[in-house]
């Protein structure tokens, strides 16, 4: 019996702590600045119905046109 109110003390410590850091985090421009960007994508991905992968199709895309459009400004031909 004794194990199992020692190993549910633990717990409780570590929720308090786990606590603690999620509060500080909230606390962070970082993180909210993070959450906002990430809420708001949320919401245009639902707007237009796509997916995460519709998104990391386009921006990979977009990636690629932007390096080959680099490449052939600099004369860098692919291969």
């Amino acid at each position: 019996m004794g194990n199992v109110i020692a190993k549910y003390s633990t717990l409780q410590r570590q929720k308090e702590k786990l606590q603690a850091e999620i509060a500080a985090l909230e606390k962070d421009e970082r993180f909210r600045a993070e959450l906002e960007f990430k809420n708001k994508l949320v919401s245009l991905m639902y707007e237009f119905d796509r997916t995460a992968a519709d998104v990391w199709a386009c921006l990979s895309l977009t990636a690629q046109i932007k390096l080959t459009q680099a490449r052939l400004r600099s004369g860098v031909r692919e291969s």
